[in-house]
Order: C-alpha cells, then sequence, then structure tokens
C-alpha cells in the first residue's frame, strides 16, 4: 500500500530510512509527505527524513540545508504531532536551543568496488574457503540465528524490535535479499540483509552471525552485497552509520566515504507550531 504511494521516495532514497517499505513494516509507523521528503507518525511522534531526493547533501550543502528547513517547516505547520524528530544533513533552522542533537555520518562504498588493502583481501579469501553465499527464503533457521545474537548483547528496545520484524520487513520489500552463508555441512553460520529498492543507492540492512562463526563470513556476505548491487546498476552501496569503534573499524577496512552527514535533532513542540524562517546557511561537515 505505502510503496505505490512513496515510490518516488524510495526510488531515489540515500538512506536507509527512506525505504517507505522497510520502516513501516518495522515500526507501526504511519508515513506522510512534509515537501517532498516523508515522514513517520507514531503516537504523537512525528519523525522527518530531511534528505531531499534530488538534492545532494555532498555536492549542493546549501540547497540540501535550505530543502532541509522548508520540509521542517512543513511538518510542523501541518501539527497534529506533541515531539519531532529531523533526521538530516545539519541542525534544522527551527530547532530550539535545548533540542537532543546526536551527529554521525553515513557510510557509502562506491560501485563497484575495484580496489581492497591486503588485510581485507585476505580475509575475503579465508572466509570463502569456509563457505559458499547463497540467497534464500527467510526460514526458522535464520530466526534462530538473528534471535540467538539478539539475545547475546544488551540492545536498545528499539532495535530489539526492529529484528524482530526482520521477516515482515522481506514480506514488504521484494527488491530486499537475504544473503546466507553456510559451511560444506550446509551449517547456517551467517547472514546479512542487502536492499535493493532505490535506483542508485543499494543498503547493507542487517547482518548476523553465530557465535563460533570463521572469521571472514561479515566480509564475505557484504562483498556478495556488494557484487548483486554492481550486477544491478547501483552507482554506491550504503553500509550505514559508525554506531561504536568495531563497526566504524569494519567499515574503513572497505574503504568508505563519509560524504553523508547524519544529524538527528529533537524536541517538543505544541500540536500546531508556526513555521521559523531558516536563518542563513551555517554549513558543517562531520
Amino acid at each position: 500500500m505505502y510503496a505505490r504511494a512513496f515510490s518516488q521516495v524510495t526510488a531515489q532514497a540515500l538512506v536507509p530510512e527512506q525505504l517507505v517499505s522497510y520502516v513501516t513494516a518495522v515500526s507501526q509507523s504511519h508515513p506522510v509527505l512534509c515537501d517532498g521528503c516523508v515522514a513517520y507518525d507514531h503516537e504523537g511522534q512525528r519523525t522527518l527524513i530531511a534528505y531531499v531526493p534530488g538534492v545532494s547533501p555532498a555536492e549542493e550543502a546549501e540547497a540540501a540545508e535550505a530543502a532541509m528547513n522548508a520540509a521542517v517547516n512543513a511538518a510542523l505547520a501541518e501539527g497534529g504531532c506533541s515531539a519531532l524528530t529531523v533526521l538530516g544533513p545539519a541542525r534544522p533552522a527551527a530547532a530550539p536551543s535545548d533540542a537532543a542533537i546526536r551527529e554521525d555520518a553515513y557510510a557509502f562504498l562506491t560501485l563497484p568496488v575495484e580496489k581492497t588493502g591486503q588485510n581485507l583481501r585476505n580475509m575475503l579469501r579465508r572466509g570463502s574457503r569456509e563457505c559458499a553465499v547463497t540467497e534464500e527464503q527467510w526460514n526458522n533457521e535464520h530466526a534462530a540465528l538473528v534471535r540467538a545474537c539478539r539475545d547475546s548483547r544488551p540492545l536498545e528496545a528499539g532495535m530489539r524490535h526492529i529484528y524482530g520484524h526482520i521477516p515482515e520487513y522481506l514480506a514488504a520489500a521484494p527488491e530486499a535479499a537475504l544473503f546466507a552463508a553456510r559451511d560444506v555441512s550446509c551449517r547456517l553460520l551467517a547472514l546479512a540483509v542487502g536492499d535493493f529498492s532505490s535506483l542508485s543507492t543499494a543498503f547493507y540492512m542487517f547482518a548476523f552471525r553465530r557465535s563460533d562463526c570463521p572469521p571472514g563470513m561479515a566480509d564475505v556476505l557484504l562483498h556478495a552485497i556488494a557484487g548483486r548491487a554492481a550486477e544491478l546498476g547501483h552507482q554506491h552501496l550504503n553500509l550505514g552509520l559508525g554506531i561504536n569503534k568495531g563497526i566504524a573499524a569494519f567499515k574503513r577496512k572497505w574503504g568508505v566515504s563519509l560524504w553523508l552527514p547524519y544529524v538527528q535533532t529533537s524536541w517538543t513542540t505544541s500540536v500546531r507550531r508556526r513555521p521559523v524562517s531558516p536563518a542563513p546557511s551555517a554549513h558543517s561537515s562531520i
């Protein structure tokens, strides 16, 4: 239902939050459009994804911020929410001084992958000797692996909820695919999900592995997703945010570029708030 109404947003997606079928499948939120940007409403809270389709924050920073501020004003003018969270390339002009802010950057891999460091080549060779990678349909074996990974470490409630709804996401997004790594006995060692719904950018969405998994499985699965994305004509693979030092180091090994800033700004708002005129762009980078 949502894929038809918001197909343009998904087709031009740069960030996973613009994959409307994914977000609605895992969050019970309702999508709305705010000046060309998608927002998600849930229990009086609105999350606006303020990366404007067709405006590159890397190449047109001032235009990207102006378009983001216009979308924020549209989200505020519509009313109906008591709290607003904006994900975008900069701090919105309308955000109050006490707004909560979190900063990171999306890691992008240019496709096709042509050059890799010696360490990564060694990991890929080692991993490929230990497993075969195939695309599979979700089943109880995959669910058990995700559940074991989820229960083995502390996670925020939101992430636990998302991990519990991966099958609903795969069912709702026909261009998302599950890649599985199995050993010679067909034992499932690891899995990863790639999403190819956008026309120019593919997405490395999730990855899980057994606690006794041989080294290199994550690299082999990422290599398979990157290869499939290149075959489909995608120009970039979005590997997501840095999150922590270990995840950030894994992505750096692949030679990613951090050209898309992620600024999450949250504040409470009245049910109906007057739009704020955008301030002159104070362009910042991460």
